[in-house]
């Protein structure tokens, strides 16, 4: 039986067939302002960026941006600007190098869910008129298969672009491979309703949608209970916890008192330093 309706959801891209089921279940993982995080809860909804708008790095969305010809007429496709929505998440529970990009104040929090969950989020958009969810992997490669994977849609005519289209938004460059991220992506007609030019919302339960709330790893115990305090005056039925990236126990290590160990030690000490003087 169908995890969901791949007919109308589609599979998750570059993830294989044989794994598809593993990935519905997998954890995913996002780091986002605490104040962000608050309104969730409050509203009971997610917010989809439009990624003409929220996505930065300039290599990103690269279909779009080259100059298209079509029959030697320049081709424009500037309408998909108002119509593509994502949100991006990762399969890292833990890196310094997130919590410190998207968490640079100390001042957000890390939300996990599952894939299947977020697929679920998708399906609110069944019978939308010239909607499609898409979602799956990122593709990490270099600029250099950028290019080489531009010019294989050129051989492959208008046919071959327009296929290509919803598979590039799954690519992005090597250096930001530490992400490991999972994006879900609305393509949607931007006269439905609720649609903004910069935003959708789509509704969500945050008591089963969000398993769990991790706080930042480098807060002290006050900021801590503050925090936790805070989200569970809205929502107290969600674990919180923090994050234990940077948390450390010594071992008690009992030595026993070896003399003649010390002495060879000084010793080769001792010939090591001659050695060193030429003597």
């Amino acid at each position: 039986m169908d995890l969901y309706n791949r007919l109308e959801l589609g599979d998750i891209r570059n993830i294989n067939e044989e794994e598809q089921e593993k990935f519905f279940y997998q954890p995913i993982y996002q780091i986002l302002p605490l104040e962000y995080a608050k309104s969730i809860l409050v509203n009971k909804e997610i917010r989809f960026n439009n990624v003409f708008i929220s996505w930065e790095d300039p290599y990103e969305l690269f279909i779009f941006k080259q100059k298209t010809f079509i029959d030697g007429k320049s081709f424009s496709i500037d309408n998909y600007e108002k119509r593509i929505y994502g949100q991006c998440w990762s399969l890292n529970k833990d890196t310094d190098a997130m919590w410190r990009i998207y968490s640079p104040k100390k001042k957000g929090v890390r939300i996990r869910t599952t894939i299947g969950k977020m697929i679920q989020v998708l399906d609110q958009t069944r019978g939308l008129m010239w909607t499609a969810p898409l979602f799956g992997l990122v593709k990490y490669v270099n600029q250099g298969d950028i290019i080489t994977y531009l010019r294989d849609i050129e051989k492959g005519g208008t046919g071959k672009f327009f296929e290509s289209i919803a598979d590039s938004l799954f690519y992005k460059r090597t250096e930001f491979s530490h992400e490991k991220e999972m994006r879900f992506i609305i393509d949607i007609d931007p006269n439905q309703p609720h649609v903004e030019n910069d935003h959708i919302n789509l509704k969500i339960n945050p008591s089963d949608f969000i398993e769990e709330i991790g706080l930042d790893p480098r807060l002290d115990i006050s900021e801590v209970n503050l925090i936790t305090k805070d989200l569970l005056a809205i929502n107290d039925s969600i674990n919180i916890s923090q994050s234990d990236l940077y948390a450390f126990e010594p071992l008690e290590i009992n030595l026993d008192n070896t003399p003649i160990h010390i002495v060879n030690a000084l010793d080769k000490y001792h010939e090591r330093h001659n050695l060193l003087k030429g003597e």
